[in-house]
């Protein structure tokens, strides 16, 4: 892999009860150029004992979704 350049942003949703985290990453490869793209989504339920986490990933290899739960 090549020097890579990306950018990281933070932001909390309208009600203040989601933080997304969003990343975008390009870099030279033995393939060319490549980005890769990913926003994760966390949020903590009410009593503060699940945490969610859903993550959207995308690069030349297609999108990925996924889903984390961890309990306190």
């Amino acid at each position: 892999m090549g020097p890579a350049k990306g950018a990281r942003k933070a932001s909390w949703s309208s009600d203040g009860k989601t933080l997304e985290l969003t990343s975008k990453t390009t870099f030279t490869g033995e393939n060319g150029t490549q980005t890769l793209t990913s926003t994760e989504k966390l949020q903590l339920s009410g009593d503060g004992k699940v945490l969610t986490v859903n993550s959207h990933r995308e690069s030349q290899r297609g999108p990925q979704d996924s889903t984390l739960v961890f309990n306190k």
